[in-house]
Protein backbone atom coordinates (compact mmCIF):
# COMPACT_ATOMS: atom_id res chain seq x y z
CA UNK A 1 0.00 0.00 0.00
CA UNK A 2 1.28 3.48 -0.76
CA UNK A 3 0.41 6.92 0.56
CA UNK A 4 1.36 10.24 -0.96
CA UNK A 5 2.89 12.50 1.69
CA UNK A 6 2.87 16.27 2.06
CA UNK A 7 6.09 17.92 0.98
CA UNK A 8 7.31 21.34 2.03
CA UNK A 9 8.19 22.05 -1.62
CA UNK A 10 5.66 21.72 -4.47
CA UNK A 11 8.25 20.32 -6.89
CA UNK A 12 9.14 17.43 -4.55
CA UNK A 13 6.81 14.43 -4.56
CA UNK A 14 7.00 11.99 -1.63
CA UNK A 15 5.34 8.58 -1.46
CA UNK A 16 5.44 6.22 1.53
CA UNK A 17 5.04 2.52 0.77
CA UNK A 18 5.38 -0.83 2.47
CA UNK A 19 8.45 -2.77 1.43
CA UNK A 20 8.94 -6.47 2.07
CA UNK A 21 10.13 -5.94 5.65
CA UNK A 22 9.92 -2.21 6.34
CA UNK A 23 8.33 1.10 5.47
CA UNK A 24 10.10 3.01 2.67
CA UNK A 25 9.87 6.43 1.06
CA UNK A 26 10.13 7.35 -2.63
CA UNK A 27 11.34 10.84 -3.54
CA UNK A 28 10.52 12.21 -7.00
CA UNK A 29 11.67 15.45 -8.55
CA UNK A 30 10.75 16.68 -12.03
CA UNK A 31 14.33 17.65 -12.86
CA UNK A 32 16.57 14.62 -13.00
CA UNK A 33 19.34 13.42 -15.24
CA UNK A 34 19.81 9.81 -16.27
CA UNK A 35 23.27 8.44 -16.91
CA UNK A 36 24.16 5.07 -18.37
CA UNK A 37 26.85 3.34 -16.36
CA UNK A 38 27.66 -0.03 -17.82
CA UNK A 39 24.35 -1.80 -18.12
CA UNK A 40 22.80 0.08 -15.20
CA UNK A 41 20.88 3.33 -15.43
CA UNK A 42 21.62 5.76 -12.62
CA UNK A 43 19.39 8.73 -11.86
CA UNK A 44 21.11 11.80 -10.47
CA UNK A 45 19.18 14.58 -8.80
CA UNK A 46 20.41 18.16 -8.57
CA UNK A 47 19.09 20.18 -5.64
CA UNK A 48 19.38 23.83 -4.71
CA UNK A 49 20.24 24.57 -1.08
CA UNK A 50 16.59 25.45 -0.42
CA UNK A 51 15.39 22.20 -2.01
CA UNK A 52 17.96 20.17 -0.05
CA UNK A 53 16.85 21.81 3.21
CA UNK A 54 13.17 21.15 2.51
CA UNK A 55 13.85 17.56 1.47
CA UNK A 56 15.95 17.03 4.61
CA UNK A 57 13.04 18.22 6.77
CA UNK A 58 10.63 15.89 4.97
CA UNK A 59 12.99 12.92 5.31
CA UNK A 60 13.53 13.63 9.02
CA UNK A 61 9.75 13.69 9.51
CA UNK A 62 9.55 10.28 7.82
CA UNK A 63 12.47 8.90 9.87
CA UNK A 64 10.81 10.07 13.11
CA UNK A 65 7.37 8.70 12.08
CA UNK A 66 5.96 12.23 12.00
CA UNK A 67 5.10 12.38 8.28
CA UNK A 68 1.69 13.73 7.27
CA UNK A 69 -0.43 12.15 4.56
CA UNK A 70 -1.23 14.59 1.77
CA UNK A 71 -4.85 13.39 1.46
CA UNK A 72 -6.48 12.60 4.78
Amino acid sequence: MSTRLKSSRPEISLTRFSGADEMKIQVCLPENDTYEWGQDIVEAVSLTRAQAQALGQDLLAFANEMEVAEYE
